[in-house]
């Protein structure tokens, strides 16, 4: 004789049945999800560690704005890989004041055609800015009307002297 099996699951007072532990953690799952959706408008860049930030470019796009958060950060520093040939960028303060520029020499750019297998665009890199004022920083970036659903991915950097 089969007997249904069951596989409990202790919650305080209560016990689960298992479709009842894939519902309650598919909640869980969902919920996580949708606060890493909220946030991704403004990435906080955590301390001595970096930071991911993407965003679509669709086709006629002609430029995009990345904002990250910074707190409590003695350097800031990133990698910026943007598909798209012929593009500006411009690092502006939570002030909205610009920083850096495209043609700062503290900025440094690789030509995607340089890379192996070659790529459009390239890459933008910054080592170290000193002293980065805590809040909302972004990078804008104006191009040429792109050709096709592309992605521009930055990944920041926060040091602290601790």
């Amino acid at each position: 004789m089969n007997h249904p099996v069951e596989c409990p699951l202790t919650c305080g007072r209560y016990h689960l049945n298992f479709v009842a532990t894939m519902k309650l953690l598919l909640l869980v799952a969902m919920c996580c999800l949708s606060a890493s959706v909220a946030q991704a408008q403004t990435v906080p860049a955590t301390l001595n560690l970096s930071e991911t930030v993407t965003a679509d470019v669709v086709p006629g796009m002609r430029s995009l704005d990345l904002t990250f958060s910074v707190a409590g950060a003695d350097t800031l520093g990133f990698a910026l890989i943007v598909p798209v040939q012929g593009t500006t960028f411009t690092l502006l303060d939570p002030g909205g004041n610009p920083v850096l520029s495209s043609s700062d020499a503290r900025l440094s750019f690789e030509p995607g055609s340089e890379r192996f297998p070659p790529l459009s665009g390239g890459v933008f890199q910054l080592n170290a800015l000193a002293a980065p004022a805590d809040g909302n920083w972004t990078i804008r970036l104006q191009f040429p009307p792109a050709p096709t659903k592309m992605v521009v991915r930055a990944t920041i950097f926060t040091r602290s002297r601790y």
